[in-house]
């Protein structure tokens, strides 16, 4: 089944209704809407659809090493495709949009009253070193970075946090952040703060409930 574009106006989204038949005389019908949308024609990202934006984080825009430190792609790690890890090196920690970056260019269509939320995918890791959790600073343009903790306060050494076990079962750790974006270009910014954070997937969703729960996460979105 296909769409003649041509005949679908930019900006329009109509509706057509398919109704399936089987052999046996049963019958179903699928309602299917023709969003059209366009996007510059110099823009080079991801492109949102239906809402959200879903990133494999290895497909980066562009990457920033700070002291020679740079994120480094694990091939086949976890879930997915594979993660991203700040490369190990003793003792590196930064301030917060002071360490090594990945930038995600992505082009929205929506927001939530001029608001989107970001959920980072990354790995059940234990915070082992007294005073210095695992964490990661995630902005949006030039938003102020946010520091976030996947692993909770709870867990100190020697103890597990009261959410380990769900987070071992599901092999991963969901971390919402907001920021503010309108429609349109806007630059994704994932800065290291601690070496052993491991992130696999991004979703940025710029609709209410358009995210809906799966093991995997949202299919990854189209690169223009």
């Amino acid at each position: 089944m296909s769409v003649d574009w041509s005949a679908v106006a930019a900006g329009s989204a109509p509706t057509g209704v398919v109704t399936l038949k089987a052999s046996s005389g049963q019958s179903t019908t699928v309602t299917l809407v023709a969003n059209r949308t366009t996007v510059p024609s110099e823009y080079h990202g991801f492109v949102e659809s239906e809402g959200l934006v879903s990133i494999q984080t290895e497909h980066y825009s562009r990457s920033t090493a700070v002291g020679g430190v740079s994120w480094e792609v694990l091939p086949d790690y976890g879930r997915n495709l594979s993660a991203v890890s700040p490369a190990i090196q003793v003792d590196s920690r930064w301030q917060a949009g002071a360490g090594p970056l990945l930038e995600y260019d992505f082009y929205s269509f929506n927001s939530k009253g001029g608001n989107i939320t970001v959920t980072v995918y990354s790995a059940p890791t234990m915070n082992t070193y007294p005073g210095h959790p695992i964490t990661y600073a995630i902005a949006v343009d030039g938003g102020a970075p946010i520091t976030v903790q996947p692993m909770p306060a709870d867990a100190t050494n020697g103890n597990l946090p009261a959410a380990w076990k769900g987070f071992v079962a599901e092999e991963i750790v969901r971390t919402v952040t907001t920021h503010a974006a309108n429609p349109g270009k806007h630059t994704l910014k994932l800065y290291a703060t601690e070496v052993g954070f491991v992130t696999e997937k991004i979703v940025i969703e710029t609709a209410a409930g358009a995210t809906q729960y799966s093991y995997l996460g949202p299919w990854e979105s189209v690169i223009v």
